[in-house]
């Protein structure tokens, strides 16, 4: 197939370990999150942590290790959740042991989580997937922003998929807790994104907006559109929340990049 011809991957790739990406060899310097996350007010830790602690009478050192366990535990599930749909959209079982991380009074509660979330998953899969409205052309499928043999920014598309006018989407898979759809503090991105409210469907559509400008100049294919499918347990079945159109140019993004130190 042309389409996938054109798809064909090249030096660009994934480390699980450490979530690092390398271009030939060489570790590429900055994530699509970790670029997006440049253009949001920084978190105070410290001050939160302190301000919580004297809340809710916890010492700092507890709260802090706190923080980081539930930070992780939703990492783990929503890891979880991606492989499952992975699994199911190629018509395989999935299995899954629950990671030596979580803490084991939350053994049980983690489990109906993650279970409920995979539910939604594969209710997703047999929606778009079973039925002949969608064909899979790939997952984990990396993109970068290259220039002169290097590679500034890159990132991982969750699914890539071809209607039945063969139309080409791409697919992000969502775990958050919460899906705002705008700022309840009226809190904004950094410039030159200070239109965007500061929330997850402001943040998400960003991340795909960068990787379908990338995918387009990595491939020459053209993308129809792009979904978020958020899979959350204490939702009744799965969401597809349709992106916010973001005027994103290549120059933007590449300049983005080369005017901020922090990026190196």
């Amino acid at each position: 197939m042309d389409i996938l011809r054109k798809m064909k991957q090249g030096h660009l790739f994934f480390k699980e370990e450490g979530h690092k990406y390398t271009y030939k060899g060489k570790l590429v310097p900055i994530s699509t999150t970790g670029f997006i996350s440049k253009f949001k007010e920084p978190f105070d830790r410290e001050f939160w942590l302190i301000k919580t602690s004297v809340k809710e009478n916890i010492p700092v050192e507890i709260l802090d290790k706190n923080w980081d366990y539930i930070a992780k535990y939703g990492t783990l599930r929503g890891s979880l959740t991606h492989l499952s749909i992975e699994h199911y959209i190629e018509n395989n079982i999935f299995k899954y042991e629950v990671p030596k991380e979580i803490h084991k009074k939350d053994v049980q509660k983690f489990k109906a989580s993650v279970d409920t979330c995979i539910s939604h998953g594969k209710k997703f899969v047999e929606d778009y997937y079973f039925n002949g409205e969608y064909t899979l052309l790939a997952k984990e499928y990396t993109v970068g922003l290259i220039e002169n043999d290097e590679c500034l920014l890159a990132g991982k598309i969750d699914n890539i998929s071809q209607d039945k006018e063969g139309k080409i989407f791409l697919f992000d898979y969502k775990t958050d807790k919460k899906f705002e759809k705008s700022s309840k503090y009226n809190k904004k991105f950094l410039a030159p994104f200070e239109y965007l409210d500061d929330c997850e469907l402001s943040k998400h559509s960003l991340q795909l907006a960068i990787y379908k400008l990338l995918f387009e100049q990595q491939t020459g294919l053209t993308v129809e559109g792009c979904k978020i499918v958020w899979l959350n347990d204490a939702n009744p079945s799965y969401q597809v929340v349709p992106v916010q159109t973001i005027p994103l140019t290549y120059d933007l993004l590449r300049n983005c990049i080369k005017s901020t130190d922090s990026f190196r």
